[in-house]
C-alpha cells in the first residue's frame, strides 16, 4: 500500500488562516483520528505511545457519502466520506506487507 503524505502545501495553509502569530494546521481537517478508551482497549494497546511516536495505521473503510458541487469561483469541490470499519495501530515496522495483512494470502 503506497502511503501518501497529506501535509498541506504552504499556499493552502495560508488560504486556511488569517494572518496571526500562530502557524496554520499542517494537515487538512478530517485527517486526524481520535481513539478513546474503548477503541484503545479493542486494539490491545496496553501502553499508550509517547507523543510524536510514529505508528502504522492500517484500515479498511466503507465509502458512505460522495458529493460534488460547483463553487462561485468556477471550481468543482469534491468530497468523499469514509467510515473506518477495521483498524490496526502498531509500532512502525520496515518492510511490512500491508496488502497481505489487509487482503490475506492469494
Amino acid at each position: 500500500m503506497k502511503l501518501v503524505n497529506m501535509k498541506l502545501s504552504k499556499e493552502k495553509k495560508k488560504e486556511m488562516v488569517e494572518p496571526t502569530m500562530m502557524d496554520g494546521p499542517e494537515y487538512p481537517w478530517g485527517l486526524k483520528i481520535s481513539l478513546e478508551t474503548e477503541a484503545i482497549e479493542k486494539l490491545g494497546m496496553d501502553k499508550l505511545p509517547v507523543v510524536e511516536t510514529v505508528v502504522d495505521v492500517v484500515a479498511k473503510a466503507k465509502v458512505v457519502e460522495v458529493r460534488t458541487s460547483d463553487a462561485e469561483n468556477g471550481r468543482e469541490n469534491r468530497n468523499i466520506e469514509l467510515q473506518i470499519t477495521d483498524l490496526s495501530v502498531e509500532p512502525t515496522k520496515p518492510d511490512k506487507d500491508y496488502a497481505k495483512e489487509l487482503y490475506g494470502q492469494k
